[in-house]
């Protein structure tokens, strides 16, 4: 397939991702600015009510500094995945979340509240390295080279820290979102990937 064949898709998914920033940047504001209570969006793990934040907590975030954070990495993950592997990126993202979402709410303690972007972050680079690994294609395996070597200092986060600061970064959204990443590359292993 030609670059110019796949545009229309390579513009879908980067129209797709700008929405799905200006939908998080844009309930950042709305909270600010009229104080809504978007505390019942977020996942609250092993409760009832705190089922549905298995599917929004990852567009709401804790502060603005958060958000950004997690834009930056949305972006380059999501570029080096659509870049590597077109047509599977999508996937990558959903199973991502949905498996950031049920980890953190399986394994985290209860009462502490989980939101954030980052779980489809560790998603799409556990995505990235595992589709490297296991297509063995030179795209795949060179992005996942250059994951492995930009995120380096990240890795710590998939693991707990009992440290104030790590307190209040959700390593399960990240360990679940990570090995959602790994298990979409193994089930699309043999799919056309550009």
């Amino acid at each position: 397939m030609t670059a110019r064949a796949d545009r229309p898709g390579s513009l879908a998914r980067a129209a797709a991702l700008a929405a799905a920033l200006v939908i998080c940047f844009g309930l950042q504001i709305l909270a600010i600015v009229l104080d809504l209570p978007l505390h019942r969006l977020y996942l609250w793990p092993r409760q009832a009510d705190g089922l549905p934040g298995i599917l929004t907590a990852h567009l709401l975030h804790a502060d603005i500094g958060h958000l950004t954070a997690n834009v930056l990495g949305l972006i380059v993950a999501g570029w080096a995945a659509g870049w590597a592997t077109p047509r599977l990126v999508t996937g990558a993202i959903v199973w991502s979340a949905i498996a950031a979402g049920c980890f953190a709410w399986l394994v985290a303690p209860s009462g502490i509240p989980h939101v954030g972007a980052s779980g489809v972050v560790f998603g799409l680079l556990g995505f990235l390295i595992a589709a490297g690994l296991v297509r063995g294609e030179w795209r795949s395996l060179l992005t996942a080279a250059l994951v492995i070597i930009l995120y380096g200092g990240a890795w710590v986060l998939l693991l707990p820290d009992g440290s104030e600061e790590g307190r209040r970064i959700s390593w399960q959204m990240h360990l679940g979102g990570f090995l959602g990443g790994i298990a979409w590359a193994w089930t699309t292993r043999k799919e056309q990937a550009g």
